[in-house]
């Protein structure tokens, strides 16, 4: 189903796929427009066709790598400082588990942020290559 909306004086139109608004692409420029006179801009595509899945996956694996570290790094300083019933292995493995876990947790999420628009094809790059 294909919208149009008048804002402004310019219209704007929403496509349901590449091919009709590749259409819509050649309807204006048999009309004459010229390309500076209208853009495309691409949806957000469904989230099974980005790279959030792949890129939370290595940020899960960043996360609990760099999580653990600092958690190591931290039972150190905690173990070096003396605090009085403080027992070091418990303690320190504690502290890298919980680092471990916060780490992948936040990092996936992020990682999966920054692959939410990225499409897995090269469909952006085709409407790019239509203008």
């Amino acid at each position: 189903m294909t919208q149009s909306v008048q804002t402004q004086g310019s219209p704007v139109g929403s496509f349901p796929n590449l091919q009709a608004a590749e259409a819509a692409l050649n309807a204006l420029k048999e009309a004459n427009f010229s390309t500076e006179q209208f853009s495309v801009v691409p949806g957000a595509p469904p989230l099974a066709d980005t790279k959030a899945k792949t890129n939370a996956k290595a940020g899960a694996i960043t996360g609990t790598v760099l999580g653990g570290l600092v958690g190591f790094i931290l039972g150190f300083i905690a173990l070096g400082a003396g605090i009085p019933g403080f027992d070091p292995v418990p303690s320190l493995l504690g502290l890298v588990l919980a680092g471990s876990g916060v780490g992948a947790a936040s990092m996936s999420l992020a990682a999966a942020m920054t692959g939410v628009n990225v499409r897995k094809d090269d469909e952006a790059a085709a409407i790019a290559q239509t203008i």
